[in-house]
This record gives C-alpha cells, sequence and structure tokens, in this order.
C-alpha cells in the first residue's frame, strides 16, 4: 500500500477524531473552519459524502487535507468510519488507480479494521478543482480488506464528492 495512505490511515486511526465518540452525528464539517464546532475536531478542512455499500456516509469533521508537491491526500471521519482518499494529481482530470496511483480506504473505530482499494485498484477520481487554496472532485472505488486487520468483505464506495481547503 502507499506510504502516504498507510500514513493518513494511521493518523485517522489513532487520532479517533470522530470515530466512536459521542459528537455530534454524521452532520457536514465546521462552516466555519476558524471555530471549533465540535471538542474532537476543532478545524475541520471542507466537506466529504459518498454512499458506503448504499449508506449515506457523510463527514462529520475533515481533519487532514494537503496538496504536496503534486500528492493530494483527503481525510474525513464520522462516528463510525475514517474515509481517506490519495492520489498524484499535478493538475484536475481524471484519476484511477493506474493512473495517478489514486488510492481509497475505509477504517472502522479503533479496532483496527481497514479496507482500501490498493495502489492498482479500482478507484476512480475526477478532480473538478485544484489550486493552491483547495480542491474538489469526485470519487468511486471498491475497497478489500487490508491484510493484517480484521476487515472482511468488500465495501462499495459510490457517489463520494469532497471540497476542500488546505
Amino acid at each position: 500500500m502507499d506510504r502516504r495512505l498507510v500514513a493518513l490511515v494511521a493518523f485517522l486511526s489513532i487520532a479517533g477524531i470522530g470515530c466512536g465518540g459521542s459528537g455530534t452525528g454524521t452532520s457536514g464539517g465546521n462552516p466555519n473552519p476558524g471555530t471549533p464546532s465540535n471538542p474532537t475536531c476543532p478545524t475541520s478542512k471542507g466537506t466529504l459524502t459518498a454512499r458506503v455499500d448504499g449508506a449515506l456516509w457523510t463527514s462529520q469533521c475533515v481533519p487532514a487535507a494537503s496538496w504536496v508537491v503534486g500528492t493530494l491526500a483527503v481525510g474525513a471521519v464520522n462516528d463510525v468510519e475514517g474515509l481517506a482518499l490519495t492520489a498524484n494529481v499535478p493538475v484536475p482530470g481524471n484519476y484511477t488507480g493506474q493512473i495517478g496511483g489514486a488510492v481509497g480506504s475505509l477504517t472502522r473505530g479503533s479496532g483496527g479494521t481497514a479496507w482500501t482499494s490498493g495502489p492498482g485498484g479500482t478507484m476512480s477520481l475526477v478532480i473538478t478543482r485544484l489550486d493552491l487554496q483547495g480542491a474538489s472532485g469526485t470519487f468511486s472505488f471498491v475497497a478489500e480488506p487490508l491484510p493484517g486487520t480484521s476487515a472482511t468483505g468488500t465495501r462499495n464506495v459510490t457517489n463520494g464528492a469532497f471540497d476542500v481547503t488546505f
């Protein structure tokens, strides 16, 4: 698995931001990122939504979003799971696991359960805006259990959308 994605998944898992806590539900990120709206997420960098196995998944917090040396990384959490995306994206456009190394992952709580699309997997990422201030786009991927975790079965992530600031 890509080292950037492993680091992002580890951050989301260890921080436990939003996962398994008594947060404020699964509403979108803080509408005013400079003002803490949730003690477990003092600064959200945007919003992320998707359908995970057909159910609506909405971020409670987007604690991680960056675009450094052409690598986009976005990490979001709600009360149950963390969802992360990484890809080598120098400009807006369409990327897959084979083009741009797009990878998606899901982690569940602190129990060490994780799924990933893998570096050559079936992730599709469409970047509609990418500049020094932020990024937005859509995504979908099929995630298999990450070896070494207690994850089982395949997870289908569809209709994903994000809008983040850096």
